[in-house]
């Protein structure tokens, strides 16, 4: 803990990094580093970075808005949050600002068990055994004796209610409840992220409409074990800034008699296709699946992608179908 400590402290201004694809834990990783710095050391900058905007059906973390898209020149400390692999920051360490990541320390605060393939060296603050890296946060908080204020056990509580789709996942442990415990002891609440997370999420009547044809268009493939949905570029460009589509339509597959995984594809326009995957209980094989593609995530929850040209839909969706069949029959074995 006092390479991390002593890594803050020598810090001026400290750039927080996201992945390309941020998800829930990654945006309120990120702000809850901003809300413990700010409370433990006011005097230094802070710069949380994405390449992408954050999400709008993640846009219910207040602050989100202070993820900004263009790196700063002047920062003397980076924290890759949520992000261990090269390949979820591609387009980021080609910016040419990124070339200052070889010159400064840069910590990896993260929770999944990926090897660390940076093309600069790294301080390396991994935590299998955590289940969101908001968690991971929250332990290092403590055992640096920093200050945790109502904000920041926000942040890291809303971080673990998404990597665990609401504490409901089956790797969560007694330990889990407690720090849940911990965090609502300082001031943060379940109730109140679940309302502002359901009341940003209301969708126009469109949407509803939208959900059904999605619906509509889902398939149950390896005899019905894999519910997959497709979502082309004309979908994403008309409704992903209102609603992610996979979010609309994951449940009711998952809720599906006989599914054991759920994947949603979406092909952009430039030919890059991502896979998003959910498992059921008793299937956990979506990291499983990621990693065929040399990407990563939880057993239960993964998700993939694939630069242009290296498949055709087709290729990409056969190749997803036969890495599923491989993973589920070696459960089943």
């Amino acid at each position: 803990m006092k390479d991390f400590l002593n890594l803050i402290t020598a810090a001026k201004h400290i750039l927080v990094v996201q992945a390309e694809n941020p998800d829930g834990d990654s945006v309120a990783s990120s702000l809850a580093l901003e809300s413990l710095f700010s409370d433990n050391f006011p005097e230094k900058k802070v710069t949380m970075f994405c390449n992408l905007t954050v999400p709008a059906h993640l846009r219910y973390l207040k602050g989100h808005d202070r993820v900004v898209q263009a790196l700063p020149k002047d920062f003397d400390l980076v924290i890759l949050v949520d992000c261990a692999e090269q390949v979820l920051l591609e387009k980021t360490l080609r910016n040419p600002e990124a070339a200052r990541f070889k010159k400064v320390p840069v910590l990896v605060l993260d929770h999944h068990q990926d090897q660390i393939n940076m093309p600069f060296d790294t301080v390396n603050f991994i935590d299998e055994t955590a289940v969101s890296a908001g968690a991971v946060i929250f332990n290092l908080a403590k055992e640096s004796k920093l200050k945790v204020s109502k904000d920041t056990a926000t942040f890291a509580l809303a971080s673990i209610l998404s990597d665990t789709l609401g504490l409901s996942l089956d790797f969560v442990k007694a330990d889990d409840f407690r720090m849940v415990a911990e965090l609502t002891d300082l001031g943060a609440s379940m109730s109140k992220i679940d309302q502002d997370r359901r009341e940003l999420n209301k969708r126009p009547q469109f949407i509803t409409k939208y959900k059904a044809e999605l619906l509509g268009r889902v398939e149950y493939l390896l005899d019905g074990r894999l519910a997959y949905v497709h979502i082309p570029w004309e979908d994403i460009q008309q409704y992903s800034g209102i609603y992610n589509p996979p979010i609309l339509v994951f449940e009711d597959m998952r809720l599906t008699e006989g599914v054991e995984v759920v994947m949603a594809v979406k092909s952009y326009r430039n030919g890059r296709m991502t896979a998003k995957i959910r498992t059921n209980p008793g299937f956990e094989v979506a990291g499983a699946i990621a990693e065929k593609f040399n990407c990563g995530g939880h057993p239960g929850s993964a998700g993939c992608k694939v630069d242009p040209g290296m498949y055709s839909y087709d290729e990409f969706k056969n190749e997803l179908v036969k890495c599923t069949r491989e993973e589920l029959d070696r459960v089943k074995n």
